[in-house]
């Protein structure tokens, strides 16, 4: 009896499953047109598939929701085939929809604040490209990539050659938890050319104004490369976000948590390759951890590689507020122009007087052999706890006390084309300790109980996580194929 109910429970099952493949419909369309008339018909589970060409001032509206287990599905017929130029646009106001394959270029937004928007609520972009979609005057603001609503992702996309005012990925939130939780994963960002002034950014995350909303966006594994737009190349406007991962090459930028608080910024590799104003992370509010760290060539944009921002009394939203409770914790800071931790950016300007308290620097390589530089630019601070460093090269410029052992970290550049610690290192095993939100180093191996410092730990295991390259990240297909 108990096999004949198993056998029957397996055969509805297959049933189920077949009778849904079995009502799933395939859409050939051909214009937005055609797009909008099958909207009232397409049921979850249905794709609708965009006939390879040029798309030419084509507006499309997705407005059919799918589900978890059967989204709406909106697909070129080859992928990078269905290109969509002139002034073209896309919308997705459904929710459990995937937009797949498509290629913007040759062309602008004539009007309207995103090239494309996904609304709604878990949405997928995968596998598509915005390339050189720029209009006549760089003055024209306009987002490439809108996310608004919830749990949104948006992964192995291609997004290049913004020249143009505007943010070319941009999470816009509400102030409430109908807004945030996206997922932003082995994208390409790059080439973004110098702007004039604020407004081109490569990636911002809320506003001033919502900067308080626990957003908790992830923003993981992409590559950033010649994002020169502004010295905010991603700028964090709210609360929770995770920046992990990823790797910056060459940018005329920093990493700015620039409003709200809360934020990790774990195991990136900013390869700044000494270019003029390339930069690493800029620190301002509260409860931020950056951890696990690798920063190399970058030329002191934001007056050093990690710079703590001097906050304002009573600081408005869109102000400075007092970085406090901060860790800044395994990284390896070897070979920049500027100091390797600024401790008082800003300070005087623009009313910034609040010097950051509550700070714990720890267990962290600061190596400077190419420059006069000092390691540390800041007065005596006793509200910043020094823990387990390492300085080597250039002068402290800083009394740290124990906090900062003056010592060679045998430095030897591995397969990887990174400098770490050698085996004989003072560095190994000599973190000083526990901090349990280091679990991992940036190569994703287990730390275990006896921590290295730096970001390194000397390791057999797999390494999982490694500098990027354009090959690694964005679409499937390439921009030559889609214009043969």
């Amino acid at each position: 009896m108990q096999l004949f109910k198993k056998s029957w429970l397996l055969s509805s099952l297959a049933a189920c499953c077949f009778s849904a493949a079995a009502v799933a419909k395939e859409y050939p369309v051909s214009s937005a047109s055609e797009i909008h008339a099958v909207m009232g018909t397409v049921k979850p589970g249905d794709t609708l598939i965009m006939k390879n060409g040029a798309w030419k001032d084509q507006n499309i509206r997705l407005t059919s929701s799918g589900k978890v287990e059967a989204p709406v599905t909106l697909r070129a017929e080859t992928p990078g085939q269905a290109v969509l130029c002139g002034n073209s646009s896309l919308q997705v106001d459904g929710s459990y929809v995937v937009v797949s394959g498509l290629l913007f270029t040759d062309g602008y937004l004539p009007s309207g604040s995103a090239v494309i928007r996904l609304n709604g609520d878990h949405n997928r972009l995968t596998d598509c490209a915005v390339v050189d979609y720029n209009p006549p005057s760089k003055k024209s603001r306009y987002s490439w990539v809108s996310l608004k609503g919830n749990s949104h992702r948006v992964d192995h996309c291609r997004l290049s050659g913004q020249n143009h005012s505007g943010v070319t990925l941009v999470v816009e939130l509400d102030g409430t938890d109908n807004t945030g939780r996206h997922l932003v994963e082995h994208n390409y960002f790059g080439n973004r050319p110098e702007g004039d002034g604020n407004g081109f950014e490569t990636i911002r995350v809320g506003t001033s104004t919502y900067s308080m909303q626990n957003a908790r966006v992830t923003v993981e594994h992409n590559l950033f490369e010649k994002c020169d737009g502004e010295i905010e190349m991603i700028s964090n406007k709210s609360c929770e976000n995770i920046y992990r991962f990823n790797t910056f090459r060459e940018n005329a930028a920093c990493l700015t948590l620039r409003h709200g608080n809360g934020c990790l910024v774990e195991g990136n590799f900013f390869l700044g390759g000494k270019k003029k104003d390339s930069g690493g992370v800029r620190v301002i509010g509260q409860n931020h951890t950056v951890i696990n760290n690798y920063f190399e060539g970058t030329m002191g944009r934001a007056g050093g590689v990690i710079s703590l921002w001097v906050g304002i009394p009573n600081s408005e939203l869109n102000g400075y507020f007092q970085v406090t409770n901060a860790l800044i914790a395994f990284n390896t800071i070897v070979n920049n122009s500027g100091p390797c931790i600024m401790l008082e950016a800003g300070l005087g300007s623009r009313d910034r007087t609040l010097l950051p308290e509550d700070v714990v620097i720890a267990n962290n390589i600061l190596h400077n052999t190419v420059t006069k530089d000092t390691l540390i630019k800041g007065k005596k601070n006793d509200k910043i706890q020094w823990v387990g460093n390492i300085g080597f090269g250039s002068a402290p410029g800083y009394d740290a006390g124990e906090g900062l052992l003056k010592a060679d970290p045998e430095m030897v550049r591995g397969k990887d084309n990174l400098l770490h610690p050698s085996p004989t290192s003072v560095a190994r095993g000599s973190a000083v300790g526990d901090y349990p939100v280091v679990k991992i180093d940036i190569d994703g191996q287990a730390r275990g109980d006896k921590k290295d410092v730096g970001c390194d730990q000397q390791s057999d295991a797999p390494v999982i996580n490694v500098p990027l390259t354009a090959a690694d990240v964005g679409v499937s297909w390439t921009i030559a194929k889609a214009a043969q």
